[in-house]
């Protein structure tokens, strides 16, 4: 059911964005101002029921002037999504400094999901919202299983209980 809910909501969300943009362009010069996310990027190793730290970066840009206009936006909600299969987590985003929102995540499986981050904001002289999205996938690996630590542990264990043995074997024969 709550899965639903959400993608409910990412549908809205996506509508929304589709009204907005059709809006703009029909303003033409009305909207100046946008948003733009230029990076989405974990900050660990991305491993199946680990935490992983993730930052997105969103800055400011004037559409009159983009060159010298784009600034660091610390005003933004911003939303990440991570979708595999039926599987959908949401993540509202910390404020941060200078444009960097943090927040962080537990993948329970591995497999590539796919992550969409959404930044909104109120475009003060329109009173319109201005979304920006980006999408990415994230190929996220197996846990190290504990066979795999086993096995080198028990080498280790025969090797020094083989050489011990020879070594008593000489001394009880140096002994005899």
């Amino acid at each position: 059911m709550a899965k639903q809910m959400i993608l409910r909501v990412l549908l809205g969300i996506s509508m929304l964005s589709m009204l907005i943009v059709s809006s703009a362009s029909a303003q033409g010069t009305n909207n100046q101002a946008g948003l733009m996310i230029t990076s989405l990027t974990n900050d660990k190793e991305l491993i199946a029921g680990k935490k992983v730290p993730f930052t997105v970066h969103v800055s400011s840009i004037n559409e009159k002037n983009p060159a010298q206009s784009i600034k660091d936006d610390n005003k933004v909600v911003v939303y990440t999504f991570f979708k595999k299969g039926n599987e959908v987590i949401k993540r509202k985003m910390s404020n941060g400094q200078k444009g960097n929102y943090k927040g962080s995540v537990t993948l329970p499986w591995d497999g590539k999901w796919q992550v969409t981050a959404f930044a909104l904001t109120r475009d003060q002289s329109s009173d319109n919202l201005q979304p920006e999205s980006m999408k990415t996938e994230w190929n996220v690996e197996k846990p190290a299983s504990i066979q795999s630590i086993v096995w080198p542990v028990i080498l280790v264990v025969i090797i020094i209980l083989v050489i011990g043995y020879i070594i008593f074997n000489r001394f009880r024969r140096k002994t005899s």
